[in-house]
């Protein structure tokens, strides 16, 4: 579904004739996600939508990477229109303050509960759509 919806949205932008610069920006980025689409097709890779986020995740901490690496002030306005592009397509990202509140509902965690707590987090985030970083679920069951 999610790679149907940004094929789509390319489409309808490959379709329009009076491209404002943030357009031909987009279809550019979309462009190259949907490139990834058909190398995995190719691939006889069928995607799903976590495979689709993981694309999309790749490629915003491409742009994280290229960031840090430069100077130029409209490169960096380049990179973050880029990732402000790709970002509505993401699931929410679950915070530091809703892992530590699931974890006040599960209770006393003894380090030796640690790894099946953090399988029991990240399937209820999953089950609420929502991404959730597994090195952040780690810290948060650190810090208890």
């Amino acid at each position: 579904m999610l790679q149907t919806m940004i094929e789509y949205d390319l489409s309808l932008l490959c379709k329009k004739t009076d491209c404002t610069d943030e357009d031909i920006t987009t279809k550019n980025v979309l462009k190259l996600i949907c490139s990834e689409f058909q190398r995995r097709k190719n691939l006889n890779v069928l995607l799903t939508d976590n495979e689709v986020c993981t694309i999309l995740k790749k490629y915003l901490k491409n742009t994280d990477e290229l960031a840090k690496y430069t100077k130029d002030p409209d490169a960096l306005s380049k990179l973050e229109a880029e990732r402000a592009i790709i970002r509505p397509y993401l699931p929410l990202e679950a915070t530091k303050e809703d892992i530590i509140n699931f974890v006040k509902t599960l209770g006393e965690i003894t380090p030796q509960m640690k790894g099946k707590a953090i399988g029991d987090i990240m399937r209820h985030f999953k089950g609420m759509d929502m991404c959730v970083d597994g090195n952040l679920v780690k810290s948060v069951l650190e810090e208890i």
